[in-house]
């Protein structure tokens, strides 16, 4: 039995009592003992009736509370659980960051060991005899002139073309400033073909060594620089030669046409 069930038997005993006062009127204290006794089972009817259904409403209400703190519950779980799945992700970017920190690290360290082996097979190359220094004066097998302001090193030699198409011969130094304030090579590079003189020559393209040749260099620091001269005729042997300002030191090195593009 309902809540509404029970709402209508307590309306329907109040009817009675109703009817039954009126139908007593101010009489009521000369009412037989039966009807006395009708009154009192009508009254612990109605006291019955409201009882129960004061118990229903309790429990309706009961039951109530406990869904909606069962609600109460789950989202609390369902909290706690995406509060553990955040941290979780909290602590996952921190190791990829640290990760990430310590690759570059690993990355910068490998760079500069690179550089530094690339820097020392570039000495190696360029000079293997380099501790044994050649004489100033007098044909070599490789330039080197060292001298108290600079010093230049042969690298490698080239045939291109000058900008009328006409073959050129383009030759290769290490450069490297002694002075205390920028400048250039002031050791004069010439080339003989036949015995006579090359012409300085204007090639076409860029080329950075080139380019370098007119540049002020700081003290210590090393280019490379090139020089180009103009070819007279299609003799294998030149000779190339250079000499430290006018009427100073000289070197001299044979270089060949056909072994051109690498170092001698």
């Amino acid at each position: 039995m309902d809540y509404n069930d029970k709402t209508k038997e307590l309306e329907e005993a109040k009817r009675e009592l109703t009817e039954i006062e009126n139908s007593k009127g101010d009489n009521f204290s000369n009412e037989s003992d039966v009807e006395r006794g009708d009154k009192v089972k009508l009254n612990k009817k109605i006291v019955i009736i409201v009882g129960v259904t004061l118990m229903i409403v309790l429990v309706g209400v009961s039951a109530l509370c406990i869904t909606q703190l069962h609600r109460l519950n789950v989202l609390t779980s369902n909290n706690k659980t995406l509060l553990l799945e955040i941290e979780k992700m909290s602590t996952e970017n921190k190791l990829l960051k640290e990760d990430k920190e310590t690759l570059e690290k690993e990355l910068e360290k490998d760079t500069k060991e690179d550089v530094e082996r690339n820097e020392q097979t570039r000495e190696a190359t360029v000079g293997e005899n380099r501790n044994e220094v050649p004489p100033p004066n007098g044909n070599v097998d490789s330039i080197q002139m060292d001298t108290e302001s600079e010093v230049l090193i042969y690298v490698k030699h080239e045939v291109v073309e000058d900008y009328q198409g006409e073959p050129a011969l383009l030759v290769y130094f290490e450069y490297t400033n002694k002075r205390d304030k920028p400048s250039t090579s002031s050791i004069y590079p010439q080339l003989f073909q036949d015995g006579v003189e090359c012409d300085s020559a204007v090639i076409r393209g860029n080329n950075e060594s080139k380019s370098n040749r007119s540049k002020d260099i700081q003290k210590g620091v090393t280019i490379d620089i090139a020089q180009a001269f103009s070819l007279r005729s299609d003799t294998d042997g030149v000779l190339l030669r250079v000499q430290e300002g006018y009427g100073g030191n000289y070197q001299e090195q044979v270089l060949s046409l056909k072994d051109s593009s690498s170092g001698e």
